[in-house]
């Protein structure tokens, strides 16, 4: 071989090697965007058709089940990963569908859920928060107000006390850690995600509350309070959104709820306590049976020391109340 195509094979031979090594790199790459996209569309197919029965197993032991972003996330990919994580959101959507549809009947109608259906719901939520990613939080918050709200209004239809209590053992509430979980979640809103929001978020999660760690992130004491233009229609809405501020608040509250309102009317109810008593505002009669059961109830992260005839009455009022119960209705269903 003379030394003249020795020196022209040369070049060839390395761009055949280069573009070797580069479909090596980006072919396995395009293989396993493609196989995430298959499998994605198989779960949605199968969330979408299958009875409950088969739908939770499948949900709570599938490996292939995916962390699900916002959209806010999914707006800053492109290609394959694009496509992939939009089928995500659907496949959470398509759930979130399926546990409406569940609850439907339980919550409108005012039936009692079956203990199976609740520790369904159970299961689910405490699967998806092992996951983790924004939407898999949002849909566990979604079972776990909705297993709330089916176990007050049996307390409240029947004033069995001790039957809600042995439920209310076993099906206990998230313990949110909100400061990690607004580090984890800080790229999935756009609110958080601004670069001069980073040392903001390391300052907020050095503060107690809620109220006080927004503050530190740019809202107002008004809107730091009531999250005005941070907060959600329903789940469905945050879900297809990025609404991790409104995420943060609403575990926050279903801890409240489970902890304070639910504990504490079952508490006030097994030691005397009359609802007549909250619903006609006789608060030394609520004082009096309270310092009877020496229980105390603290959510830091709300700023809550102890328990109040309010707790109560909101309970009784999301199931008594036209106004208030079609407004918890909505954002459980819609």
């Amino acid at each position: 071989m003379s030394r003249n195509f020795q020196l022209l094979l040369n070049p060839i031979m390395k761009t055949v090697y280069i573009a070797f090594a580069c479909m090596i790199v980006v072919f396995p790459h395009t293989i396993n965007a493609n196989d995430e996209i298959k499998s994605l569309t198989k779960l949605q197919t199968q969330v979408q058709s299958l009875d409950w029965s088969r739908l939770i197993p499948l949900v709570t032991s599938s490996p292939d089940w995916p962390k699900v972003p916002s959209t806010f996330e999914v707006s800053k990919l492109h290609g394959e990963s694009r496509t992939a994580a939009e089928l995500k959101i659907k496949l959470a959507e398509i759930l979130c569908r399926r546990i409406q549809e569940k609850s439907k009947s339980f919550i409108s109608d005012g039936v009692n859920m079956d203990i199976q259906a609740l520790n369904d719901l159970t299961d689910l939520a405490n699967r998806l928060r092992q996951i983790g990613g924004y939407g898999n939080y949002v849909i566990a918050a979604l079972s776990s107000e909705i297993v709330f709200y089916d176990l007050s209004g049996k307390l409240l239809r029947s004033s069995n006390a001790e039957a809600i209590t042995d439920q209310l053992a076993k099906i206990v509430p998230e313990k949110a850690d909100w400061k990690t979980r607004l580090k984890l979640l800080s790229q999935a809103d756009p609110f958080l995600e601004v670069p001069d929001k980073a040392s903001l978020i390391e300052e907020a999660i050095k503060k107690e509350t809620l109220v006080e760690a927004f503050m530190e992130l740019g809202l107002g004491l008004a809107d730091a309070g009531t999250l005005y233009g941070r907060r959600a229609s329903s789940y469905i809405d945050m879900l297809k959104g990025d609404y991790v501020l409104d995420l943060l608040y609403s575990t926050e509250m279903i801890e409240k709820y489970y902890l304070i309102g639910l504990r504490g009317t079952l508490e006030y109810i097994k030691s005397g306590g009359d609802l007549d008593d909250i619903r006609n505002f006789k608060t030394k009669d609520f004082v009096a049976v309270f310092k009877r059961t020496g229980a105390s109830y603290s959510i830091p992260s709300l700023g809550v020391r102890s328990i109040s005839p309010d707790d109560i009455g909101y309970l009784i009022s999301i199931h008594n109340d036209s106004g208030i119960k079609e407004a918890f209705q909505a954002r459980l269903l819609n």
